[in-house]
């Protein structure tokens, strides 16, 4: 139901439900990423854990309803852009807060004012602007910063946390004010006498590792390695153990220097292409670990047979391409060998040595198979399998073929699959023992499996839709007892062919209970509330699902998002007469609309607009209103001005847009409740009665070095010839010749990134050669902008991925960036 997101925010925020723990931990079932929660006996969350989630403006709602929440973890975690925190002063017993590699938080939290411990660490940054916020947690008692860079400079301001009693700062105690050095504490060690280390992303981190003779154990991650990494690991004398993960080696090194690795007993390598030609020559060798999405041929077995003293081999990986390992008898030091469905290829002597995991494919019951369909062939025929779930695959001919020989399948699970047009689905008629199909974001698999007469229990749910003809093949199940269905659109009219399930137990039809014959309606089942007692809403793309909530006068609370609203959509709002808020978020409204009808709305106390063409000649008739926001990709002008100050209850105006085209803000001293002020870039033109209340997060543009420019190329413009600027992201964006004449312009660019841009033909690209500081490009869903920027020399970071292509043009540019350390190609196509 559209409006069900919604209602799990009403729960969180007016706490209507019994217990905060059990409703989130299922709502941690639909997300990706991960959530672990502490609870009271009350069921009231206590701390909060979150790991790897893309945080958007519900996951803030929804912490800022957890009011007895006393601790928070982020963990990998980045939010949005253009979020509202102002909710989360209501956080008025967290008591910790931690993060790790995680985008700074510090502006989210910057209300919450019970903060007592802080804890930043991991791969990040933190800046003056940080150090601003963390000086304003008055009951601050312990703070400890460990992070990658600390580019703040002015740690002055921390003076003021007068409840300070623990300080630890990696590396930059020194820093700090007189008054806390004392206090200060750092666990750094001096390089040289250090014993274990960890690089991550950049190789140039090792640099400062070099000679370090005490060094006993390091770990590199996502790492791509030249020459100058391996000459730095050479000089690591002292080296007993290292550990590779995701990383990656430059072609045509030089690993003879390795050799002096004399002290090297145990190497581990983890989703790494083979690094075992680059250590062939360590002869010291006692222990080595192979493992994850990486294989192994003979020649690998080959290197590990010459390592003599080897005591220790494991191996799991993806496949296994040796065919011949009778070289591993000559490893007389063995005495643990592990491999991975490989114990059948070694020779007769190391058998009863070798252990596996491993159960034999004949007789595995279960598989889970995602990205690849070329998965599944290691399946094909293995009449046990009586379990399968699928993700992220498309399924061409051969995938159905595969899955048609698996008769002994009693469950199919679809996760983001899509099938190929026109494929012959007629085989799967021999799924005899197939009891359950459940299908999730998936464009409709009924018609495949139409022919598969033993299907008991169908569950069909997230963002597809079911017309009337899926309910006709649903109805030829003959033998279903069970059948959910949760999906974003029913576009079915016919429900009555449902009344031929004779065995049918169990019905559940999200908002969908109303349409089934009059045989089924005792049994169906929804999760739905009635409208006439919901108390918010939530109504994305369709004007039409307005409709539902006409004259629904409990309604306190709606969020429209991408709507286009008519005449029709303003006389449903007018219908709401106890709202309270309205939240739009990139709607528009069409010409020439009455809105007069809007002044019924006499309880509405906050509208919020979100890139959203003005709506406040809409409600310029509301006399109610006490908080206005008004942000993102839009602006406001005189009119806009003069709109306001009509609003003549109003306490709280926040304006954040992309241009205040406006002159006059005189009109705002009208405002005589205004109590917070806060106009971006603006507070130098509100009336002298009002600029000791105004309040701005804005910085010189002159001076800024980094910038986010989304939707419109003339956003653009205000960046023009600002030569600071270093960093640059742009978004939904078409690039005509004047955005490549801007671009030309920012001489002290390192680094762009392209997000599903596009740009117009027959450009003029050759002033981009004036970047000349440009390190790093990336794209995301763009059409090639290589040919773009192939005179620019500097480039020494390429990453391209996304829903594109490159072909062997693109690669001929590629091969001429001379500078280039690092190439990463992820790509659909």
């Amino acid at each position: 139901m559209k409006y069900i997101r919604g209602l799990v925010h009403s729960f969180f925020v007016l706490g209507a439900l019994a217990s905060q723990c059990s409703e989130v931990k299922e709502f941690n079932k639909n997300i990706e990423g991960d959530i672990d929660l502490t609870c009271n006996r009350n069921g009231n969350i206590t701390k909060f854990n979150l790991t790897r989630l893309s945080l958007n403006q519900e996951y803030v709602n929804i912490l800022s309803g957890l009011s007895r929440l006393e601790e928070i973890e982020f963990t990998e975690c980045d939010f949005e852009d253009d979020l509202d925190y102002s909710s989360l002063k209501n956080l008025k017993n967290l008591k910790k807060l931690t993060t790790n590699r995680v985008g700074s938080t510090l502006n989210a939290f910057k209300n919450v004012e019970s903060l007592r411990s802080l804890v930043l660490y991991g791969n990040t940054s933190i800046d003056d602007e940080d150090i601003e916020i963390i000086s304003g947690f008055n009951e601050l008692e312990s703070l400890k910063i460990d992070v990658h860079f600390i580019d703040a400079e002015d740690f002055s301001p921390l003076k003021n946390l007068k409840n300070l009693s623990e300080l630890e700062i990696e590396d930059g105690c020194d820093k700090v004010p007189e008054e806390l050095k004392s206090l200060c504490s750092s666990n750094s060690v001096p390089t040289e006498t250090i014993s274990e280390a960890y690089v991550e992303y950049e190789e140039s981190s090792l640099e400062e590792f070099e000679n370090v003779t005490s060094l006993g154990k390091i770990k590199l991650m996502r790492i791509s390695l030249s020459q100058r990494g391996i000459d730095i690991l050479s000089s690591l004398s002292g080296l007993e153990e290292i550990e590779f993960t995701e990383c990656d080696f430059e072609d045509d090194l030089d690993y003879s220097s390795l050799r002096n690795l004399k002290n090297l007993k145990k190497l581990t390598t983890n989703r790494v292409g083979s690094t075992l030609n680059a250590f062939k020559n360590v002869k010291f060798l006692r222990s080595l670990v192979l493992y994850g999405n990486t294989s192994i041929n003979d020649e690998d077995v080959e290197i590990i047979s010459g390592f003599n003293e080897l005591e220790s081999l494991k191996i799991d990986v993806r496949s296994i391409y040796a065919e011949d390992f009778s070289t591993l008898k000559n490893l007389k030091n063995l005495s643990e060998l592990e491999i991975e469905d490989g114990c059948d290829k070694v020779p007769e002597e190391l058998k009863s040595l070798c252990s596996s995991n491993s159960v034999s494919t004949e007789t595995i019951s279960e598989a889970y198979v995602e990205y690849e369909e070329s998965s599944l062939e290691e399946f094909e025929n293995v009449t046990s399998l009586e379990k399968i779930k699928l993700m992220r695959i498309s399924l061409s001919q051969r995938g159905i073929d595969i899955l048609s020989s698996l008769s002994g399948l009693e469950e199919i699970e679809f996760t983001e699959c899509d099938f190929e047009d026109d494929l012959d689905y007629s085989s799967l008629k021999n799924l005899n023992n197939l009891k359950k199909l459940t299908t999730n974001r998936v464009g409709s698999t009924l018609n495949a499996f139409k022919n598969v007469k033993s299907l008991r229990s169908l569950v069909l749910d997230g963002n597809t839709s079911i017309d009337d003809e899926d309910i006709e093949i649903i109805s030829e199940f003959n033998e279903l007892e069970s059948l959910k269905i949760d999906v974003h659109f029913i576009d079915a009219e016919d429900f009555s062919p449902l009344k031929n399930l004779k065995n049918l137990s169990e019905l559940e039809i999200e908002d969908g209970c109303d349409k089934v014959p009059e045989e089924l309606k005792s049994l169906c089942s929804s999760n739905s509330v009635p409208t006439e007692s919901i108390s918010e809403a939530y109504v994305e793309y369709e004007e039409s699902s307005l409709e539902e909530f006409e004259n629904v006068t409990s309604l306190g609370k709606i969020k429209l998002m991408r709507i286009s609203l008519s005449q029709r959509g303003i006389d449903i709002l007018s219908s709401l007469s106890g709202l309270e808020e309205i939240e739009f978020t990139e709607c528009d409204f069409e010409d020439d609309l009455d809105y007069s009808s809007l002044r019924n709305l006499k309880n509405l106390k906050k509208l919020t607009t979100n890139r959203v063409g003005s709506t406040l000649n809409a409600f310029k008739n509301v006399e109610s209103l006490r908080s206005l926001e008004l942000y993102g990709n839009t602006s406001i002008n005189d009119e806009d001005i003069e709109i306001i100050s009509g609003f003549s209850e109003l306490e709280s105006l926040k304006i954040d847009v992309r241009s205040i085209d406006a002159e006059d803000l005189s009109p705002l001293k009208n405002l005589k409740n205004l109590s917070e002020l806060e106009i971006e870039d603006g507070c130098d033109k509100v009336p002298e009665e009002l600029k000791s209340l105004c309040s701005s997060n804005s910085v010189s543009t002159e001076t800024i070095s980094e910038a986010y420019v989304e939707y419109e190329e003339s956003s653009l413009e205000e960046f023009e010839n600002v030569t600071s600027l270093e960093k640059l992201k742009l978004m939904r964006i078409s690039l005509s010749q004047r955005g490549i004449d801007i671009l030309s312009s920012l001489s002290g660019l390192e680094e762009i990134e392209f997000t599903e841009c596009d740009f117009e033909d027959d450009l003029d690209y050759s002033s981009l050669r004036n970047l000349k500081n440009l390190k790093k490009l990336t794209t995301n869903s763009v059409g090639s902008t290589l040919n773009a920027f192939k005179n620019v020399k500097s480039l020494r970071s390429l990453v391209l991925y996304g829903n594109t292509s490159i072909d062997d043009e693109d690669v001929e540019i590629i091969s001429g960036f001379n500078e280039l350390e690092s190439l990463k190609i992820d790509h659909k196509c």
